[in-house]
């Protein structure tokens, strides 16, 4: 029973592991374009209507999520494998993903502020928008689920120990 149950999730894992990983490969060719967008703005200032700051900010929040994203793809991919989600990985994967999300709500706006210094034109300020709001809200429902996650494997591990 329990091996048909484990068939049964990584048939149906197939498809969104396979869609986690194209997500991943689609943030990492727009982390790659968006990296020379960079490099032409530093080097060309005419080309560009953006300022590098606001370009370093993106490129950092482009990082975040691309690390977000490549931890995902993981634990889809050892889900898909191994066919039982509550593992000790995928809690700390879990973990790893809040801290990152919430992370990526307010460091991308601090090193645009602080890449604005190196601007004549730029002042320094810090905003603080309803998206970053959400970023921070949608990285503790990822600390939410990381404990479910450890609470749904210590129940799996005392199974597994009286079974």
């Amino acid at each position: 029973m329990k091996s048909r149950t484990r068939e049964d999730l990584q048939k149906r894992i197939k498809g969104d592991c396979i869609c986690t990983i194209l997500v991943t490969i689609g943030i990492g060719i727009v982390f790659l374009l968006y990296m020379v967008n960079f490099i032409t703005a530093l080097t060309v200032t005419e080309v560009n209507n953006e300022s590098p700051a606001v370009i370093m900010g993106n490129l950092v929040r482009l990082i975040l999520i691309l690390t977000v994203f490549i931890i995902l793809s993981i634990f889809m991919n050892d889900l898909r494998k191994k066919g039982y989600p509550f593992t000790f990985k995928n809690i700390i994967r879990l973990r790893v993903i809040a801290v990152v999300t919430m992370i990526s709500a307010v460091l991308p706006e601090l090193v645009m502020s602080f890449a604005g210094f190196f601007d004549d034109t730029a002042i320094f300020t810090l905003t603080f928008t309803l998206a970053n709001a959400v970023l921070l809200l949608l990285g503790v429902v990822f600390g939410i689920v990381s404990e479910v996650f450890k609470y749904g494997y210590e129940l799996q591990t005392e199974m597994d120990s009286i079974a």
